[in-house]
């Protein structure tokens, strides 16, 4: 239905665009268009087939307008059945939980998280920074089976799970000895360096 909406806004922007271009460069005189709407008026089929176009076009607007309130009035949320009830979890919250999980992982040094709610089940994507002394599948493997066993643990979400790892960035870690080295070496005394 989307596609729609989208079909219909760039044809009539595209039109109206023609259409203002047109008049501005002269190239339709007014007397034309009086005359193109001189026959809408008269022909009954003409008159009717404007009117659907107009009742259609103000259909898809209220229809998209709707689509796009209640988009933003919905929160994002996972819902599940539990024993007692239903059960609401945020998006937002999900995501604060996989930042606190994956603190404990000492190899990663900036994580963020982004929770999807899809048909297909949830969809998870984690963009970490690491650094370089880590064994990346290694790394994304625990990741992964760490986020899936904690969803069905402790929030007690069976629905299907699909963890994606993405790295950002690799930090190398200089050489802790030619650090020192660098700092033993003093710079000469340049004369009245101080002074500017």
């Amino acid at each position: 239905m989307g596609f729609i909406y989208s079909l219909v806004y760039i044809i009539l922007s595209f039109l109206t665009g023609i259409i203002l271009i047109f008049v501005s460069t002269k190239t339709i005189l007014l007397s034309q268009i009086d005359k193109i709407l001189t026959q809408v008026y008269t022909l009954p089929n003409y008159q009717i087939l404007t009117g659907l176009v107009g009742l259609l076009i103000i259909l898809i607007c209220i229809r998209y307008l709707q689509r796009l309130s209640t988009g933003l009035r919905r929160e994002k949320k996972i819902s599940f059945q539990a024993k007692e009830g239903e059960v609401s979890i945020t998006l937002y919250a999900v995501e604060n939980m996989i930042k606190k999980i994956l603190k404990e992982f000492k190899e990663l040094k900036d994580v963020r998280p982004q929770v999807l709610k899809t048909k297909k089940g949830i969809s998870i994507i984690v963009r970490i920074v690491s650094t370089s002394a880590t064994n990346i599948p290694q790394l994304s493997s625990r990741i992964q089976n760490t986020l899936r066993y904690n969803f069905r643990h402790t929030l007690g979400i069976e629905e299907e799970l699909n963890v994606k790892v993405e790295i950002r960035k690799i930090l190398y870690e200089e050489n802790k000895a030619s650090v020192e080295e660098t700092k033993d070496i003093q710079e000469p005394d340049i004369p009245y360096r101080k002074y500017r």
